[in-house]
């Protein structure tokens, strides 16, 4: 199976980097893509059409990374608009997982699907942000609770 998804995988959407050009500092982000990320966002990044939206070219991905480290921590629920399509589902929160992993999973889709060439995002990054998400007793956030969060 896992060369059924190395295979999409090396067909890259972006059309930027294939697998084989992944920096060895995105492999574990990778992997745990892989793992958590796959079954609703899908291999190459596009989602499943009307449930689950798109990672590919999302400004969701390519804005302020703490936007996206925001609804890995805590979630997201109700309408939000990707790519001009509305979508109106639930993604869980994933506070369970480490600093770490959060860090090089966000990094890895910043970089395959969003065509961004920056510093991975740190731990410390997602460190940072846990307190903002427990306070909220884990509920997801809304689009309009991330936009008054981002200023």
């Amino acid at each position: 199976m896992k060369e059924r998804y190395e295979a999409v995988l090396n067909n890259n959407p972006t059309g930027k980097k294939s697998l084989a050009e992944l920096p060895k500092a995105l492999v574990p982000g990778r992997e745990a893509y892989l793992k958590s990320c796959i079954e609703c966002h899908q291999a190459d990044g596009k989602g499943v059409a009307d449930t689950f939206p798109p990672l590919l070219n999302s400004s969701w991905v390519r804005s302020n990374p703490d936007t996206l480290l925001r609804i890995m921590l805590g979630g997201l629920m109700g309408p939000v608009e990707v790519a001009g399509v509305q979508y109106n589902s639930a993604m869980p929160g994933h506070s369970h997982a480490s600093d770490e992993e959060l860090a090089s999973v966000a990094s890895y889709v910043r970089f395959a699907f969003g065509g961004l060439k920056e510093q991975p995002i740190s731990p410390e990054q997602v460190r940072a942000l846990r307190p903002e998400t427990e306070a909220r007793k884990f509920n997801p956030w809304t689009v309009s609770e991330l936009k008054n969060a981002a200023k």
